[in-house]
């Protein structure tokens, strides 16, 4: 059976040449609310064989229609 593991984290932004991070809170315990997500995934085939896959995705609706490849971060 082939396996897959995935992390998810918000991303940080960069500006003016330093990194920020920049996100809107919510609620009386100012719960954070990133723009963007980062998830890397990792396959693992029957045969050993392991595939690295990571995207940046915005935390906002996404047309199911907009391919995957679209958010495709950090080469291949």
């Amino acid at each position: 059976m082939d396996e897959t593991t995935s992390v998810t984290q918000h991303r940080r932004t960069e500006a003016d040449g330093k990194m920020y991070v920049k996100y809107q809170v919510i609620g009386k315990n100012n719960v954070a609310v990133p723009t963007h997500f980062f998830k890397v995934v990792i396959l693992e085939k029957r045969s050993g064989e392991v595939e690295l896959r990571s995207y940046v995705m915005p935390n906002a609706p996404v047309d199911e229609k907009t391919p995957l490849e679209r958010f495709t971060a950090g080469g291949k």
